[in-house]
């Protein structure tokens, strides 16, 4: 099986990573890795599966709840039709209502019914702050129909509290709301979370800050 390994995220020392192409796409392939002591695990799969025409895209979060002094990693999963995938204009999407929790004390995948739905744009990374799991993501304006052509976006923050296991939305400035949501990463910066607009392109590339001094708070 080829190796694509990246970081899903770190808490508390623990680094959880993923294989980004395992045989079946349905399937994922985890692992929790302690630098410290040099020793890893790899985490059973969800089990969840879905139906062969869908693709399914995972969006992941890893985090330490202080609370019952567990980590969790998150999994958020969205379909869209494989037979659609070669013409984007034409590919139908599928908002799924369910997303599913691994805690490393249980051992165990569990899963939650009934969130919002949300679209993470880049599903490679997340980063933990404040009890919280925050992606970089765009939630859709629509009239009922999830795939209409007069859909328009917005740029926002997901995070997922890592404690009550509920999904929040939070803005970014307004300068930033339709800025290409392909080219935008959240992160942490001296404690302070922080979007950084880039463009890597071979000319004309550039990279800028934005960070949020009082979390919650966009304009700031």
């Amino acid at each position: 099986m080829k190796q694509n390994l990246y970081i899903v995220g770190s808490s508390n020392g623990l680094v959880c990573l993923l294989n980004d192409t395992p045989d079946d796409p349905t399937d994922l392939v985890a692992l929790l890795w302690n630098p410290c002591i040099r020793k890893s695990i790899f985490l059973p799969c969800p089990g969840v599966k879905f139906y062969p025409s869908l693709q399914p895209m995972q969006y992941l979060g890893f985090g330490y709840d202080p609370i019952t002094d567990d980590f969790k990693l998150v999994r958020l999963v969205y379909l869209y039709d494989s037979f659609d995938q070669y013409d984007s204009e034409e590919k139908k999407y599928f908002p799924v209502s369910d997303f599913q929790i691994y805690t490393l004390k249980t051992g165990a995948w569990r899963t939650i019914t009934g969130h919002s739905c949300q679209i993470i744009a880049d599903q490679n990374f997340s980063v933990f702050l404040n009890g919280s799991i925050h992606w970089f993501g765009h939630t859709w304006e629509h009239s009922g129909d999830f795939n209409n052509a007069n859909c328009t976006s917005r740029n926002v923050i997901l995070s997922f509290d890592i404690g009550d296991e509920f999904f929040h939305e939070m803005a970014v400035p307004k300068r930033l709301e339709g800025v290409h949501r392909f080219n935008m990463k959240v992160v942490v910066l001296d404690g302070l979370l922080a979007l950084v607009p880039y463009s890597d392109q071979a000319f004309g590339g550039f990279c800028s800050v934005w960070v949020m001094k009082e979390y919650g708070v966009a304009e700031t």
